[in-house]
């Protein structure tokens, strides 16, 4: 579990942007660790954990790209019915909200990746390290 800094960038919706925008990271050896697009109607905006994240927000530049940095939270959770639970409520019981969330695994995998938006990282932080399943 650790604090990792979030590239949210903003991108029309169109055939072939994407795809610029991954190539342009690969040229740089910049990897996607997380991933996350959400539509709205002609434009989307991409959460994404890279490699890094200082370069990368200069290349978006760069490209005339719109882009900033959030810190959200890296946590590994047990593969079993109620981790989830678990976390949450912990966070529910610290006054913690979860704005926003992305990641997964595998279903043979014995932990999923998450990736957490939260209201207060550094308190997050403390009350997840005490739940039993997350790492």
């Amino acid at each position: 579990m650790e604090l990792v800094q979030e590239i949210v960038v903003f991108l029309e919706n169109k055939p072939g942007v994407l795809a610029r925008l991954t190539a342009a990271l690969a040229a740089h050896k910049i990897s996607i660790l997380g991933f996350s697009l959400q539509n709205a109607l002609d434009h989307g905006a991409i959460r994404m954990v890279v490699s890094k994240p200082t370069e990368t927000l200069h290349l978006l530049g760069e490209h005339g790209m719109l882009a900033f940095a959030n810190e959200i939270l890296w946590v590994k959770v047990r593969n079993q019915a109620g981790a989830m639970a678990a976390l949450t409520d912990a966070l529910t019981k610290a006054k913690v909200s979860v704005e926003y969330a992305y990641g997964s695994a595998g279903p043979s995998a014995k932990a999923h990746g998450f990736y957490l938006r939260v209201s207060n990282a550094k308190k997050a932080l403390e009350v997840l390290a005490k739940v039993e399943g997350v790492e």
